[in-house]
């Protein structure tokens, strides 16, 4: 029987998985209660906790700050979010990420994942 893949190494997925267990994602919007490392006007960058290590040498995420789904987003957020992506993010990460629905883990509140990948050296 094969192994599902996933982007997170076999140490940080066990790891998520006891978080998602022990009810961590019920406790609130985890995105809401993370520390901002880097702030725009709609928009804050923040570490992810459960990074996507199988592929990634650095993981943040880009959140919006009202706590929205995709289509409830002011259209200034939406603006923003162009000019943060022409601007910022293209010279600092590799991918930027959307999880589709069946696959967010917070579908509530808005964000995306900015991956840098590991060099095949």
């Amino acid at each position: 029987m094969s192994k599902k893949f996933d982007l997170r190494s076999d140490e940080t997925l066990k790891k998520y998985e006891v978080f998602r267990e022990k009810g961590g994602l019920d406790a609130g919007c985890r995105l809401c209660q993370k520390e901002t490392i880097v702030d725009f006007t709609h928009w804050r960058i923040v570490i992810n906790s459960f990074p996507y290590d199988r592929i990634a040498k650095e993981h943040k995420l880009l959140v919006s700050k009202q706590h929205a789904t995709e289509d409830n987003l002011p259209k200034e957020a939406i603006e923003e979010l162009l000019y943060i992506k022409m601007n910022y993010l293209y010279d600092k990460f590799t991918f930027m990420m959307e999880a589709m629905t069946q696959a967010r883990s917070i579908p509530a509140h808005h964000h995306y994942h900015l991956v840098t990948i590991k060099s095949e050296e």
